[in-house]
């Protein structure tokens, strides 16, 4: 689409992330007792309703703003990032965002499963569901969802230690990822660093996949995605930072 183009990638996705943590939030509305008090306000105000019609509609209203919501991020993050994939690396670059998409929801329920079993074992969580909710309990007791809801809307916001790593929006217009003579960040690095840095990669990505299978009994297919792709994203990160280093020390 023209307009999220013009915006460039970097922008769109600090945006992308700010309405998604929002969504995410707005998730509170389906608990009580804000639920049963909007609910409440809305039969009074629509006394020919029954209150428990009153009550499905609101939830079946707040699940579609909801969708909608996720949709649209879905889809601009599907179609931008399509638009910038080089030409001639298409299919496997999005092929591989897909399976890194693909994984992160598996992990994300996963790591939600978690926290609601064990996540009152930990003491910082417990402390924090207290203070915030003033909902007390113990090890051994399920997290409340009001905990939940806010660990996965702050998660979202960790995202914004990727963008760093997304063309701007001069690089998005100009597609300049397209363009097989733009030199990229790892040009800027001389030979010796960028040997160290794919070196120390490589070495991190062997670690991580070793204590995904030996470790944290995660399956073979899934440990391999997460690392591969975990440490692709590191390595950019850090790429990017000595280049801008090394372009700057060069001035």
């Amino acid at each position: 689409m023209k307009w999220q183009e013009r915006l460039g990638l970097r922008k769109l996705f600090a945006i992308l992330i700010v309405v998604s943590a929002v969504l995410s939030m707005a998730k509170y509305l389906l608990l009580d007792p804000t639920f049963s008090a909007m609910t409440g306000r809305l039969h009074a105000a629509l006394p020919f309703l029954d209150r428990g019609t009153v009550r499905l509609g609101f939830l079946c209203a707040c699940n579609v703003v909801m969708a909608l919501g996720d949709s649209l991020v879905r889809m601009s993050t599907f179609s931008v990032a399509g638009a910038v994939i080089p030409v001639a690396a298409a299919g496997s670059l999005f092929a591989g965002m897909m399976s890194v998409n693909n994984l992160a929801y598996a992990a994300s329920y996963n790591s939600g499963a978690w926290l609601y079993a064990h996540g009152m074992e930990v003491g910082i969580v417990r402390s924090a569901q207290a203070a915030l909710f003033g909902i007390g309990g113990g090890a051994g007791q399920p997290l409340s969802m009001q905990m939940l809801i806010l660990v996965g809307s702050a998660a979202f916001l960790v995202s914004f230690a990727l963008l760093p790593v997304l063309p701007d929006r001069r690089a998005t217009l100009a597609k300049t990822v397209d363009e097989p003579g733009a030199a990229g960040p790892d040009a800027a690095l001389p030979p010796r660093l960028r040997v160290a840095v794919d070196a120390g990669a490589v070495a991190l990505g062997v670690a991580v996949l070793l204590l995904a299978t030996l470790r944290w009994d995660i399956g073979a297919i899934s440990a391999v995605l997460m690392s591969f792709f975990g440490v692709t994203v590191i390595r950019r990160l850090v790429v990017v930072g000595l280049a801008r280093t090394v372009v700057e020390k060069a001035r």
